[in-house]
C-alpha cells in the first residue's frame, strides 16, 4: 500500500481508492474498536497518517505497531499498561531523503496506568475485580531513519497509575518507558520539542534517546 488513514469520519471498515500516486487505503478506528482487537498493526510503502479528529483507545495491554516511510500523528492513540512501536525507514515510495516520523501539535501517545477505586466503583454499582487494572504505565517506542520532529503541543505519557481497594489500601503503578531513536546511517534529524509525560506515585518512567549526536537546548 502506498498509504494508509485513519479517518474518523469514514464508514465503518475499510476501503481502498486509486491515486495518481498510488493506493490509499481509508480505515475507520471503529474497526478495531468495535470488532475488539487489542493488537493492531499498520505498514505502508508510503505513509501512515492520524488525523487530530481520530482518537483509538485500544484498551487495558493493547498494543500498536506502525511502520511506513512517513508517519504523521495528529490524533491520540492510546492502550493503558500497553505497547505503541512506530518504525520509519526508507521505502521503495520514499527513498532515504523523505522518511519522516512527527508528531504535531495536539498528536497523544498514551499507554500511562489507569487509576481505579474499588469504592466509586461500588458506589456506581459496577463489578470489582472484573477487569484488568493496568495500572502501570507502557512502553512507547519511536525509531526513525529520516526526520523525527515531536513539535510543540505533542504529549507521550508512560505514567503509573494507582489502585485504591475497598479495604482502603493504595496500591502504586509504576512508569513505563519512552525510547527515541533516530538512524546515524543516514543524514538525521531529531527534535524533541513536545512533552514527555512518565510520572508515577514511587517508580517514574524511563526515558532513552538514542542517535549519532545530540544538542540540549
Amino acid at each position: 500500500l502506498d498509504e494508509v488513514r485513519l479517518d474518523a469520519h469514514a464508514a465503518p471498515g475499510a476501503s481502498t481508492s486509486f491515486k495518481d500516486d498510488g493506493a490509499l487505503l481509508t480505515v475507520s478506528p471503529r474497526l478495531f474498536k468495535d470488532g475488539g482487537f487489542e493488537r493492531v498493526g499498520i505498514f505502508a510503502n508510503g505513509r501512515v497518517s492520524v488525523p487530530g479528529d481520530v482518537s483509538l483507545d485500544l484498551g487495558a495491554y493493547g498494543e500498536m505497531a506502525i511502520g511506513a516511510g512517513v508517519v504523521e500523528i495528529a490524533g491520540t492513540l492510546s492502550a493503558a499498561d500497553g505497547r505503541i512501536d512506530i518504525n520509519v525507514l526508507p521505502t521503495l515510495t520514499t527513498g532515504n531523503d523523505a522518511t519522516a516520523l512527527t508528531l504535531t501539535p495536539g498528536a497523544e501517545l498514551n499507554t500511562q496506568g489507569r487509576w481505579v477505586n474499588d469504592n466509586a466503583a461500588r458506589a456506581r454499582n459496577e463489578g470489582l475485580g472484573e477487569g484488568p487494572l493496568a495500572i502501570n504505565g507502557g512502553s512507547v517506542a519511536l525509531n526513525a531513519s529520516g526526520a523525527l520532529d515531536l513539535q510543540q503541543g505533542s504529549l507521550i505519557d508512560v505514567g503509573g497509575g494507582a489502585h485504591k481497594t475497598s479495604k482502603g489500601a493504595l496500591v502504586a503503578g509504576k512508569g513505563g518507558s519512552i525510547a527515541i531513536s533516530s538512524d546515524d546511517a543516514i543524514p538525521t534529524h531529531l527534535r524533541v520539542d513536545g512533552e514527555l509525560h512518565g510520572l508515577a506515585l514511587i517508580n517514574g518512567g524511563k526515558l532513552s534517546l538514542s542517535g549519532g549526536g545530540f544538542e540540549v537546548s
